[in-house]
């Protein structure tokens, strides 16, 4: 993916707008959508070391999931 295609990505879903004359914006909803997904992930990891599971192991498994959806 180019970095043009990204920016038009981000930008048909809402976490930044186009401003003339200053470029790319990111909107209060990106901004939410950022915090949103900063606390889950957060989550994850809290439970994860709580259950005992490894960074290495946590992150083997997020990749498998990924690729499956």
């Amino acid at each position: 993916m180019t970095v043009s295609k990204a920016y038009s990505l981000l930008d048909q879903t809402g976490i930044v707008v186009r401003r003339r004359g200053i470029g790319m914006v990111v909107t209060e909803s990106g901004r939410e959508r950022a915090q949103i997904g900063t606390d889950e992930s957060r989550s994850l990891i809290m439970y994860a070391k709580k259950v005992g599971i490894s960074r290495s192991d946590l992150i083997a498994q997020i990749e498998r999931l990924w690729e499956e959806t």
